[in-house]
């Protein structure tokens, strides 16, 4: 093996990332506060006996191994094409087991997935709902406070009720005018949570997120500052509501580029299945190593300090520190992204890949494959390895197949005749469109 390289293809776990060459200047980063990687255990996900079987047996090839180093050495996603059932996806499995680089993280791709599903989520609706229920648990104010035409006698009618009724700080005196300010104790729960009283009540803006409070964070916010997390929610200054943070999370991209002290793995799985702009939005994320999240950054705009939040990642239950809404990763993931070959990519998306073409095994790779997977006795190995060379020399057939095949005429227990019948039902010839990845 060339002295750069650390994966070695045989399986083995070992630390060898830890010698991993320093990257290129261009593809240095920097990003702060330095995280520890997560351990397998961390993710249930991680430790399924699916994924931990595909890694433990994955065969590579000589000529995966070296590209797979070049990616890591480099930097650089690896795209990683070849036909149905040729182990692309298991290929990430296998990297991350042996390089102990902890639980892959895994984006599969539709026609509908955006950028913005890999990086991160945020439920605004929960948040609203979760203020809500804040309110009714501590009856301080009313749950619908903010909300026009909700709490106010008489809202919505002209002269109805309270002077005014129905605007922005109603039943302080001048109300309506810009800069009126209640007397203390003279508002209502509807004028506190709509803003009534404050400078420039009534005013377009007023009470909208990131608008000034007059003292330190509302009890139980995460988000550290000045600044009232959720005004201009209904209700998201009660105790227990939560910040912007606490409907937050993070996707697997968004995660795979945190900070920390080693790559993480990430497969974007099927990405020739992505609507056309996903693989041209990808190219600047994956160029810098960085994203920003636009809620978190308006909070701490107004934040007195550092402006940092808790926010959890993908696969874990565990909160992660995002500082000022920023995320920059440190040490680049390893980002294997797998296609059926059914569409081409534009040149300045592939110009940034380190491109695998895996292709079908041959007899001696197969043999390895099947010895790996299962304890099958080789004289009937042999055969119905033949019968799928055969048999594939026709047609598009899967590895997976085979395994298949062996498997279930070994516990069957059938004579030669009836197990080679049995095995050509299983091993029927796949369309071109054939979904799915085997081993």
């Amino acid at each position: 093996m060339p002295h750069w390289s650390v994966y070695t293809g045989n399986s083995q776990p070992h630390d060898g990332i830890d010698r991993l060459p320093a990257p290129p200047p261009w593809r240095a980063f920097d990003g702060e506060p330095v995280l520890r990687p997560p351990r397998d255990g961390d993710d249930e996900a991680a430790v399924s006996p699916d994924r931990v079987h595909r890694a433990r047996t994955y065969v590579a090839t000589p000529e995966s191994v070296q590209l797979v180093n070049a990616a890591l050495v480099l930097r650089r996603p690896l795209l990683v094409t070849g036909p149905p059932g040729t182990g692309k996806s298991s290929l990430a499995y296998a990297v991350a087991r042996e390089l102990r680089l902890g639980p892959v993280l895994r984006w599969n791709i539709t026609s509908r997935s955006t950028l913005a599903d890999g990086l991160y989520h945020y439920d605004p609706l929960s948040r609203l709902y979760a203020a809500r229920q804040a309110v009714w648990r501590t009856g301080d104010g009313d749950p619908w406070a903010g909300v026009p035409g909700e709490g106010v006698p008489g809202a919505g009618m002209p002269g109805a009720g309270m002077p005014g009724a129905g605007l922005p700080g109603a039943g302080a005196p001048g109300a309506g005018l810009s800069g009126a300010e209640t007397p203390p104790g003279a508002r209502t729960s509807a004028a506190r949570a709509s803003g009534a009283g404050a400078p420039g009540a009534g005013m377009p803006g007023a009470g909208a997120l990131g608008a000034w409070t007059s003292g330190p964070g509302t009890p139980g916010a995460r988000m550290r500052g000045t600044m009232t997390p959720g005004a201009g929610v209904p209700g998201a200054g009660a105790p227990g509501a939560g910040g912007v943070e606490e409907h937050l999370r993070l996707g697997p991209l968004g995660t795979a580029l945190l900070p920390y002290e080693r790559p993480r793995v990430l497969l974007v799985d099927e990405i020739d299945k992505s609507d056309l702009d996903l693989p041209n939005d990808l190219l600047n994320v994956l160029e810098e190593g960085q994203y920003e999240i636009p809620e978190l950054m308006r909070a701490a705009r107004h934040s007195a300090d550092a402006g940092t939040a808790e926010v959890l990642a993908d696969g874990t239950d565990t909160p992660v520190t995002v500082a000022r809404g920023r995320v920059r990763c440190r040490a680049f993931p390893f980002v294997v992204l797998t296609s059926n070959g059914e569409r081409e990519f534009p040149p300045a998306f592939l110009r940034r890949c380190v491109r695998l073409e895996l292709r079908r095994p041959d007899r001696e790779q197969l043999t390895e494959i099947v010895r790996a997977h299962l304890d099958t006795p080789p004289a009937e190995a042999d055969h119905l390895i033949d019968r799928f060379l055969a048999r594939a020399a026709d047609g598009e057939l899967a590895t997976d197949q085979l395994l298949n095949a062996l498997y279930l005429t070994g516990v069957a227990g059938l004579d030669a005749e009836s197990r080679d019948a049995l095995a050509d039902e299983l091993m029927p010839y796949l369309s071109a469109t054939a979904d799915g990845d085997g081993f």
